[in-house]
Parts: structure tokens; sequence; C-alpha cells
């Protein structure tokens, strides 16, 4: 029998139609558990499984990691595993598949109340943590349910011993679960920790103790332990007296709101998170009264505020001490805490995240104009940059529309009180409705605007950052005529967040152009995401400042890039423009990210030769180029001496460096240097780089990566008028610039593999499919039909019709670039033939393992067999 990979069983069972899976279960049990153990399963197959109590099924199906997507089926599969005549071996086995294997499981609330439920002893060791960095999905609750439900002490992990006998080797996490355990051992382990351990929890040790340990007596055994006085003086009157009702009162006092609040002032306590998730309800009045007379620190004020149950009123007096926490814990930030009072440590921090985080749940956009104080960190996240589909933005794009009215009412164009808002920014204490009310009331319409003096930033601890960013807010829905008349008037870091920062104004190119300061060019050549257009223009004032800016663009083409270096105007300049010393220096100093032409010309050869040494010239061509232009542009003998220095001395310059020796050794040096232009300009032309694609050459993969300046629109036409064959369209696709057409061309390398070069002759698929496996690699090793269909050479209707085996084109369905139409296919053709019958199923996935025809010949043969 053939190896059958769980891939193809995967395959077909996910294109299955809904149905019930019982029959086809008990017929090909063997053959469906090869793919239980990941991918989607169809829904009523999970079912069958769980219906089938087989400890096999089950183990196999724990291992599932997609699993997650059946949440109410995760909880069967646990109480499954737990009641699977297996045994307890398998029941360990099993849950340590579900919790390590399947680490999704643990995150799901659902599945977790229902392990710590079940009262399995093998839960004991799989929810108690060994170390601080390992993963805890297992609050202490539920850690305390699985130990109060054990009878009897587990097994130690090692095997040897009990659980207790390694516990003290834990960290004091599971000694705050074991104090609840009926296993008298498992509580004496959890008190060797007991310095870590709080009122409570000490208290409930020693009331585990006196139940389950025989009263009193046990409770004698603990005058060495490291109890707290308190407890200490408790715990030894109980003994002496035997009554337990004292000890049982402050259990109920410790574990309720005064223990809680205890903890909360207790900042050294560990695992204070812990202690308060175990409190179900507190007397939140009393909490109120104790926050108001002693605040608490901000750890704890966040843990309390977290609480879903918090209330408003506790949440305000922790934010009013703890602002920052306090913004950043509570589950409910809302317009009511934007505008709550607090101190200013910390306030606009907390002011800063509670913008972040209020939008979209709840609160508004007028709200945020009306109650966010200061107004700066409300102005200041709105120019932010938010991802797709954030819920937030529905808020935001309010508060832009009320902001945009408030500045045509408050502001407008009039410049005098737009540097008033300058201005009062920095102090301004108020919501953005004031901010805009008290510039109009400030304001003097029509007066020469004077300049304000510098504000310290100080006034409600704002960064000169956020004060920016804010004002930038404003100026970007003011007319453009309002910018271009404000910008005389503000300082360099303003007008540099206007132009560079600001929102894109198209009248921007051509008020620089024609009305701005030099100033302003260079700021406009500083703006990212610049067009090549946009470039162009710049670079016709042939300023070699401007240029410097320019040269970082993004979007610059490689022949702006070229023309840069190589001084050449782009304006009406009347020789060469050079290169800024600052960009020389700058370029010279760091790295940067050299494109393949950029060394060929350079008006500073300093920098040339650096570029020569960073990125290397490929091609004997334009290497040539490369030498012509130093000829040219610095002479004969400092092309000579060039020669003999890296990189030109190296081997991959050989051929080109040989023609340059020869013709530097000519007598008649014009002779020689018109040759070298001649020699060139042949290599360089379109028809060159025809001829070059059509010879027949072995070296086409290396001729694409050389740095060529590639004539795209004549290399189309050529191929319109005479197609280049599959082999030169698949070098050319890997140039960086080819065009979308040459890259929409379908193309496979013939000399990899026969079946390559059959359907590129156009050998129909179905011949090819019915002369090759499906299983079948390439000289690369890559399968072959996998790169046909990836190229569109041959379709999966056609794999499934026609190749063969059966179970190799289905294992192919997982291929990580399948777009689903595989698998579509695959649905449409089993509902043409076995669709749900049961026994057509079962059939179908008995024959696959072995079966050596096509998927369809397959699912054919199993409904024609059970008709």
């Amino acid at each position: 029998m053939v190896t059958l990979s769980p891939k193809a069983v995967r395959s077909l069972l996910a294109a299955a139609p809904a149905q019930k899976w019982h029959r086809q279960l008990a017929g090909a049990a063997d053959v469906i558990h090869t793919a239980l153990g990941s991918g989607v399963l169809p829904a009523g197959l999970v079912d069958a499984v769980l219906d089938a109590d087989d400890p096999a099924l089950l183990a196999a199906m724990a291992k599932n990691p997609d699993l997650t997507r059946h949440h109410g089926r995760l909880e069967r599969l646990v109480d499954a595993v737990l009641a699977c005549p297996g045994g307890a071996n398998f029941a360990s086995e099993a849950l340590n598949t579900l919790l390590y294997r399947n680490a999704q499981v643990e995150r799901m609330p659902a599945v977790r109340e229902r392990l710590a439920s079940s009262g399995h002893p093998a839960m004991a060791e799989k929810v108690l943590p060994r170390g601080q960095e390992e993963a805890d999905w297992w609050s202490l609750r539920l850690r305390r349910r699985v130990l109060a439900g054990l009878g009897t002490e587990p097994a130690a992990p090692t095997g040897r011993g009990t659980l207790s006998d390694t516990l003290a080797q834990w960290d004091v996490r599971w000694a705050r679960a074991a104090v609840v355990s009926p296993v008298p051992a498992m509580v004496r382990a959890a008190l060797t920790k007991a310095g870590e351990l709080s009122r409570a929890e000490q208290l409930r040790a020693a009331l585990s103790l006196h139940d389950h340990a025989g009263g009193g007596r046990a409770l004698a055994s603990l005058d060495g332990v490291a109890l707290r006085p308190e407890v200490a003086d408790l715990v030894r009157g109980v003994a002496a007296s035997g009554d337990a009702d004292a000890l049982r009162r402050a259990v109920a006092e410790a574990e309720g709101t005064a223990g809680a609040l205890e903890e909360l002032y207790e900042p050294d306590l560990g695992g204070r998170a812990d202690l308060l998730e175990l409190r179900d309800t507190l007397d939140w009045p009393a909490v109120l009264a104790a926050v108001r007379e002693r605040p608490l620190d901000a750890a704890a004020a966040a843990l309390l505020t977290a609480r879903a149950d918090c209330p408003d009123d506790v949440r305000d007096a922790c934010y009013a001490t703890q602002p920052l926490a306090v913004a950043e814990a509570t589950p409910r930030p809302d317009a009511r805490l934007l505008a709550a009072e607090c101190g200013r440590r910390g306030r606009t921090e907390a002011v800063r995240v509670l913008v972040r985080r209020t939008p979209g749940r709840g609160v508004t956009g007028a709200e945020l104009l009306e109650n966010c104080r200061p107004a700066v960190a409300a102005l200041a996240e709105a120019g932010a940059v938010r991802p797709e589909g954030d819920p937030a933005e529905p808020a935001w794009r309010e508060f832009t529309a009320g902001l945009a009215k408030l500045v045509e009412e408050h502001a407008g164009g009039d410049v005098g009180r737009w540097l008033v808002v300058r201005a009062l920014l920095p102090v301004f204490d108020g919501p953005v409705t004031e901010l805009l009310a008290a510039a109009a009331g400030e304001g003097a319409p029509g007066a020469a605007p004077p300049v304000p003096d510098p504000v310290p930033v100080d006034g409600v601890g704002l960064s000169p950052a956020d004060v920016r960013a804010a004002f930038q807010t404003l100026l970007d829905l003011v007319p453009f005529a309002t910018l271009t008349a404000l910008r005389p008037h503000v300082d360099p870091q303003t007008a540099q967040d206007m132009v560079v920062s600001g929102r894109w104004r198209p009248e921007w190119l051509a008020w620089v152009l024609d009305s701005g300061s030099a100033a302003d060019r260079r700021l406009l050549a500083c703006r990212p995401g610049l067009d090549p257009d946009a470039i162009e223009r710049l670079a016709a004032l042939d300023d070699p400042e401007v240029n410097a800016m320019l040269f970082f663009q993004h979007r610059i083409t490689d022949r702006q890039r070229r023309r840069l270096l190589a001084g050449t105007p782009f304006g009406a300049a009347d020789g060469p423009v050079p290169l800024h010393p600052d960009l020389v220096r700058q370029l010279l100093a760091g790295p940067h990210p050299w494109r393949p032409r950029d060394a060929i010309d350079c008006a500073d050869l300093r920098l040339q030769h650096h570029i020569m040494r960073e990125v290397h010239v490929v091609g004997r061509i334009p290497q040539l180029r490369l030498m012509l232009n130093i000829w040219q542009r610095h002479g004969q003998r400092t092309l000579a001496e060039l020669t003999r220095e890296t990189p030109i001395s190296y081997g991959t310059y050989r051929e080109a460096r040989e023609t340059v020796e020869r013709l530097l050794a000519r007598s008649d040096p014009d002779a020689a240097l018109a040759e070298l232009r001649a020699e060139v300009a042949r290599g360089e032309s379109a028809e060159g780089q025809i001829a070059a694609f059509r010879r027949e050459r072995r070296d086409r993969a290396v001729y694409v990566t050389e740095s060529h300046d590639w004539h795209w629109d004549e290399l189309l036409a050529e191929h319109r008028r005479a197609p280049f064959t599959p082999d030169v369209l698949g070098m050319m696709q890997r140039i960086a610039d080819c065009p979308a057409e040459i890259r929409a061309e379908r193309v496979l390398f013939g000399r990899e593999a026969k079946q390559y070069g059959k359907l590129m002759k156009g050998v129909p698929p179905a011949d090819v499919l019915a002369e090759y496996g499906a299983g079948q690699t390439d000289r690369n090793s890559d399968n072959w039909l996998v790169k046909a269909l990836g190229a569109g050479r041959v379709t999966w209707a056609d794999a499934l019709e026609h190749g063969h085996s059966a179970r190799e084109v289905l294992g192919l369905l997982s291929w990580p670039g399948n777009d689903g139409r595989g698998g579509a296919e695959l649905a449409a053709l089993i509902r043409a033939t076995i669709g749900d019958d049961p026994d057509a199923w079962t059939l179908a996935l008995r024959l696959l393992p072995d079966f050596p025809g096509p998927v369809a010949e397959l699912l054919r043969t199993a409904a024609t067999a059970v008709r």
C-alpha cells in the first residue's frame, strides 16, 4: 500500500459538502485518521469523531490547531477526552496535547472553565506555572478551582513521588493556588512560600489544614512557618481552643473588600492582580471612601479601575491622583473622563492616552472638541495616521468636520487671529472650542499682525512637538491663501511644518516657483513623496541646494538621479550645476541605497569612485560607458590611473578594462576616444539590446542583471512585431522596471523540464498531464505542475480531470500559492459526482491511497460503484 500524505485527504475533506460523517468514519477511519491533526475539518466530521469515543481519533484531533474555529465543539472535545475509556494516561497525554501543542485552546475562556471544572487529576500539573516567562493563560481563580477539586494528590510530573514533592521548586503562583487544596501536603508545600503570600492567603491555608488535616493539631504544626504576626496569633489561639469560628470569620473578612484594599495598599506584595481578580464583588462605597482618604499607587489604581464593574465615581477618584495609570487601564474611557479634574503631573500624557482610546468607543468627535482639555492633545492626535478600517475613524472625521466649522467661524483668513492661536497653544488649558473662541476675542481683525513673543512650553506640560502638530492640524483646514499670507510671520520650524509636513496642496509647487523664497524652495524639495514631475520642475531651478534635497526623494527616477549626479542642467543654466558640498559629504559619510547606474557618471570624481566601490557596475557596455564618461570628464590620465585601482582592477571589469587599456595605448587619443564612443553607442542603443536578446546566447541570465538603461518602448514594439522566446521573456521579468505587458506573459522555461517545453509549444495540457505524473519535479527540484498552474499554462480543471495520481494532485491543493480556485473546482467536481452520499465517500476515501488515475476518475468510479 502506498504511504498516503495527509494533505491529499485534507484537501478532499475540505471540499466536501455539509453532511453527517458517522458512516464514512466507520468505513474509512484509518484514512480519515491521517487528516485529523491539522487543517480545517468539516463540522460534521468533528461531531462524528467526538461521538465515536475512539482514543486514537480523539488524540489525533486534539493536535489540530484549527479546531479553534469550532468553538462549541472544543468544549465537547475536552469532555470526550476526559470521559474517554482510554484511561488516565490517555487523558493526561491528550490534555497535554490540547494545552501545549494547541496554544489557542488556553486562550478560550469557555474551554478553560470546562477543564478547570473537570476535577480530573491530570489537570493539576497542567495548570500550575513553572516559571515567570511561561505563557500564563490560567487565572488564579481557575487554578484554585482545579486544586480544590482534587480528591487525592497527583503524581509528580517526573513520575517520581507526588506533586507536592516538587512544588517548592516552582514560583509563588502555584502556592497561591495550593492554599485551597484539600490535600494537606500541597498546602504545607505552599506555606514554604508564606513570606510571599498575603494575609488572606495565609489564613486560607490555615483553614484548609484545619478542615482537612485534623483540626487544631494541624494548626499547631505551623509554629515554625513565617506567618504574619496577626495570622500567627490567630492560628495559635485556634490551635489551643479548637474553635475555628474566629478563623473562618477572619478568612471571610480577608477575602472580602477589606482584604482587597489591604492588598492594594501593599505595593511590595506580588500578584496583586490575581488576588484582586478573586473578588467577584466589592463593596464599592467602601472602596470609594478609602481611595478618597488614601490615594492608591499607580499600579493599584490601574488594577482597580481595570475591573469591568468599577463604578465611574471610583474611577474618577483614582484618576484625580493617578491619571495616566487610569487612562491606560479603564475599560470605559469616555467624555466625562476627558474633562475630569486631576493633578498636573501626568495629566497631559493621560489625556493623550484617552484621546487615542476614546474615539470609536462611544465618544463622538463633537465631545472631543468640547471636552478634551488641553486642546493640544486632541488637535495633535487628529493629524495622526490611522490604519485602514480603524473604528475610531468616524469619530475623527466628525471631529475634523466640526473643527473646520470652528476654524471658519472664529479665525478664517485673519492672520492676526492665527498668530494668537499659535501663541495660546502651549499654555491654553481648555478644550478646542474655547481655544478658538479665545483667539477670536483677542484677535484684531484687519490690524497689522504682530509677531508674538515666544511662549515657553511649560504651562500644561506639553512638548514642542505636540504644539507643532496641533497647529498644523488647524492649518490643514485653512485656504491656501491664508497659508501664504501667514508664511512671512511664522518661525522657521512652523514654516517647515507647513510646507513639508502639512496636507499636500497642489498650489504649493506653482507658488514656490513663482513667489516663494529660496528657503521655501528648499523646504518643498524636502517634502516626502514628490512625484517625478514635481522633481523635474524643481530641478529646473538648477539650484545645487535644491538638487541636494531632491536626490533623496523616493520617487526620483534613475534618469533624474544620473542627471543630478552628473551636474546636467534641467533648466536654463549655462554650464554644469555643481554638486552641493553638503550632499557630497553626506553621501561619502554614510551608507546609501545606491542604484545600479549611479556610478556611471558623476561630477565629483571622489564621490564617483566611492559609489563605484559601493555598487559595482555590471556588464561590459555599462562599464565602458562608465570609463568613457571618466575619460570625457576627467581626462585620459585619470582614467588610466583608475584602471589600476579597485574596483576596475577586479576581474568583473576585465573585458571592459582590457578594451579601454588597448585604446589608451593608441598613439591617436582622439581616434581612440571616438572608437570608444561608437562602441558604447551601439551597445546602448535599442537596436543593440534587441540584437542581444535575439542572439542565441547562454548568458541571458547575466545580461538582464547588467546595469543597462533599457529601451522598453522599443523592446515592447519588437516583441509585438515578433514575440521573444519564453526564456527571454522570463529573463526580462527579472528586471526591476520591466513593463506590465511583459510581466503578464505566462512563462515556463523549457530547458528546466520537458513538460514546460511542451506546454510552451502548445501541446494540450491534457496530453502533457497524461504523460507526466503530478508528483514529478523539474531540474530545480520544484514540482512541475505547481509551476505550470502558477503560470496559468495548466488550469485546476485540467489537473483534476487529467493529472495522475489522484493523491498527488490533491496534495498540491495545499500549495501556498493556491488562490482558492483549486478548491472551488474540486468542490464543483464532488457535487457533480459523489455529492453527500456516505457510501460513495467511504469508497472514494478507501480507494484514494492506491488509485493511479486522476481525481475525476476516482470520484466517478466511487459514484458509479454505489449506484
